[in-house]
């Protein structure tokens, strides 16, 4: 198993253009480890077969989740303080809204 990646981005992720998810769905689709993106907005497009979008996740659990790898956010105070609790690698992304 390779793992899973969580990415969430708050309420400010149902603001991202289409251009913007269709990137992420694209990245998605060329990793090996399954994806669970938080995300409530409409998507271009289908997600790939290993993305699983859903509109609420339990953060903490799926972050304290021996096979999550890494965690995809944009920095949200909840969030920076479950990861560092979780011990997960986190890539942040400033998103402007």
């Amino acid at each position: 198993m390779h793992g899973a990646i969580i990415a969430s981005f708050g309420t400010h992720m149902a603001a991202l253009d289409d251009t913007r998810s269709a990137y992420l769905l694209k990245a998605f689709a060329r990793i090996k480890q399954r994806v669970i993106w938080r995300h409530s907005g409409e998507l271009p497009f289908k997600p790939s077969d290993n993305v699983r979008v859903m509109k609420w996740a339990p953060q903490n659990d799926v972050l304290n989740h021996k096979n999550t790898k890494i965690f995809l956010t944009h920095g949200g105070r909840a969030s920076v303080y479950e990861t560092v609790f979780a011990g997960v690698p986190t890539i942040g992304f400033p998103l402007e809204y």
